[in-house]
């Protein structure tokens, strides 16, 4: 995984990628950000499942292990470190995403 992420890194160009900087400013308010999770999880999942092509995807049985899941992903970006797990766990979130069949418009 973690030599994929090296990859995908390499081929972006420069200006698009994490930097330490980037890394910085939001650990630097992790605070503030952490405090709007739960909204930007009830929003998300509110959003989502109001849209029937997205909606589709999830099984009624699941939502609240969905919620926990973002809610850990939110968390877990806030607090860092951004470091090559994060990414590699970032590329993992995505693989799940597409064998979910989650598709992402252009």
């Amino acid at each position: 995984m973690k030599d994929m992420v090296e990859s995908i890194l390499a081929q972006m160009p420069p200006h698009t990628r994490f930097t330490d900087a980037d890394s910085a400013v939001v650990t630097a308010n992790k605070d503030l950000l952490l405090e709007m999770g739960q909204g930007l999880v009830e929003s998300f999942y509110r959003t989502v499942l109001a849209h029937p092509a997205t909606a589709e995807i999830f099984h009624p049985d699941e939502m609240d292990a969905r919620a926990a899941s973002l809610a850990d992903w939110w968390r877990r970006t806030c607090e860092g470190p951004h470091d090559s797990d994060f990414f590699s766990w970032q590329a993992f979130v995505g693989l799940v995403h597409i064998k979910r069949r989650a598709r992402t418009p252009w």
